[in-house]
């Protein structure tokens, strides 16, 4: 029996993904601590232990996320969590006496514990690795499409930077930061709870780690699905005019469909809706796609890989730089289509309805030579498998990293 700490952070998609791990850990006798903010640590169940973070004034949270949040901004929210969490955590460590650190990728907290307590840590993805070899070429096509060229981006760096050192030389670390790690906090164990065919090829992080699909229900879908489902998300959702457009698209096809408008916005909000609109605050995602033909979607990873295991083509409207290149993979293998938000109209969206609504086959194969593709063990099996296995090989002292291979479903 092992005792693992776990970092997360409040974000629903993120959130469930740690669970589905750590309930599988706590099954096989470990003990597991689970660290997130109050609302989110009260939402776990009896598996494992949970414990809250204390409330911090600046750092991550969803509300104070816009479409206006640059990459590195984001980056420092993350930092100023890690600030005001530290010397909090570096006493839980004290008092739990954990024998390895597993945190969510974007829980810079996470890692920096790991090495202040000079513990064995494994960071957990659930999305790829938003590393300087993937996003850097990213920002460059987005420049040269836009042609825009500012300075905002190095400004941001820069005191990106200098609050780095700072916090490092606080801590008593020598090191020099890497503000990159802000967004991946790659360890000598790297698990990725999504697909393969979602990474790429030139990030080194991926290329030494264990991809082992993302935990979702598997749903009972139905041979006739009979709507289209849209959901924004739970972060960029208040855009009542997106949701307006998109809904009188939907009023023109006259195919029967289910818009989900979460809290941020009121159905008053959005007016007089068609009749084969219906208009949710929340619904059950994936027992919705089991009957969607289409999922409309911003493209969150989550979203995408409960669309892959539901066989629902998808249209992607995304409005970060991840979402940007996530829609870029869908379309790449085949299972959707990708809209720009700065170009979307009504006849861009209808005309990639009708289209995947008459290449249906088309879509459904490649969407189930994915599911192929996967292993038959449930992905929080094969990640506790890589957790154990690593740790074991930690308290061996073997100093070799853990060579993890991509396991795919056995003929």
């Amino acid at each position: 029996m092992s005792k693992y700490m776990f970092f997360g952070l409040p974000l629903v998609s993120v959130h469930k993904a740690l669970v589905s791990v750590m309930s599988e850990l706590s099954s096989r006798g470990n003990i597991v601590v689970y660290y997130n903010t109050a609302d989110f640590s009260s939402k776990s169940n009896d598996a494992f232990i949970s414990k809250a973070y204390p409330s911090y004034a600046t750092g991550y949270d969803t509300s104070r996320i816009g479409n206006n949040t640059s990459f590195f901004a984001f980056a420092e929210m993350l930092l100023d969590t890690a600030v005001s969490l530290f010397d909090f955590l570096r006493n839980e460590v004290s008092l739990e006496k954990p024998d390895l650190i597993a945190h969510s990728h974007l829980a810079l907290w996470g890692k920096l514990i790991a090495i202040d307590s000079k513990l064995p840590a494994i960071s957990i993805y659930t999305t790829f690795s938003l590393s300087q070899h993937v996003m850097i070429p990213f920002f460059r096509r987005q420049q040269e499409k836009t042609k825009v060229y500012n300075n905002t981006g190095i400004e941001s760096v820069m005191r990106l930077q200098k609050k780095y050192q700072s916090f490092y030389k606080k801590v008593g670390f020598s090191f020099k930061p890497d503000i990159w790690d802000s967004y991946i906090n790659k360890e000598k164990c790297n698990i990725f709870l999504i697909l393969k065919e979602f990474s790429f090829e030139n990030d080194p992080v991926e290329g030494s780690s264990t991809f082992v699909g993302y935990p979702v229900n598997q749903p009972n879908s139905c041979k006739s699905k009979k709507l289209i489902y849209v959901s924004m998300g739970t972060i960029f959702n208040d855009d009542v005019d997106l949701f307006k457009l998109i809904i009188d698209v939907l009023g023109d096809l006259n195919i029967p469909s289910i818009v989900s408008i979460g809290s941020k916005i009121n159905k008053s909000d959005i007016g007089t809706v068609a009749p084969n609109v219906t208009l949710v605050d929340f619904i059950d995602q994936e027992s919705v796609l089991s009957n969607a033909m289409i999922f409309v979607t911003r493209g969150g990873m989550a979203s995408i890989h409960e669309a892959v295991a539901s066989v629902t083509p998808l249209v992607v409207i995304p409005e970060i730089p991840e979402q940007q290149l996530t829609a870029e993979k869908v379309e790449e293998l085949g299972i959707g289509i990708q809209i720009s938000v700065m170009q979307l109209t009504k006849g861009k969206l209808l005309n990639a309805l009708e289209l995947i609504l008459s290449n249906l086959d088309f879509y459904s194969n490649n969407l189930n030579a994915l599911i192929a593709k996967q292993s038959l063990i449930a992905p929080s099996e094969l990640a506790s498998n890589v957790i154990e296995r690593y740790y074991s090989s930690c308290n061996n002292h073997d100093n070799q990293q853990y060579n993890q291979q991509i396991i795919y479903k056995q003929e």
